[in-house]
């Protein structure tokens, strides 16, 4: 039970769910990606390199596949503790897994809806 669920009112209906895109893991698996280039690089000597090369190419290897899981677990939080959602009564936007930021509106307050997407998210 999410956080909309245990604040509806008496007679409030869920009409639209939504939640963060999974585009938002493209990130995260590029850098994956790139750190999984170079060790195949590396470890079928397609580039033939020095020791010292060698520790500084598969260090910077070993660096960006850390960097693309610490990113998908961040992307993996903030996808899992974000909500976005329409009642019959309100709009409701709620974030956050420590710091929680809430935003509902009464749907009789709204006057307009500002939407900006890029290219990928459409």
């Amino acid at each position: 039970m999410g956080y909309v669920e245990q604040t509806m009112a008496d007679g409030e209906e869920i009409v639209h769910r939504s939640r963060l895109h999974w585009v938002e893991y493209l990130i995260a698996a590029q850098f994956i990606a790139v750190a999984g280039v170079i060790f195949a690089l590396e470890t079928y000597g397609v580039v033939k390199v020095t020791t010292t090369a060698r520790f500084v190419v598969l260090a910077v290897a070993a660096l960006l596949l850390l960097i693309g899981i610490v990113k998908i677990i961040g992307t993996m939080i903030a996808r899992w503790t974000t909500e976005f959602a329409v009642t019959s009564h309100r709009v409701v936007s709620k974030r956050g897994l420590i710091r929680r930021d809430v935003v509902e509106i009464a749907i009789e307050k709204v006057e307009g809806v500002d939407l900006q997407q890029g290219i990928i998210g459409r």
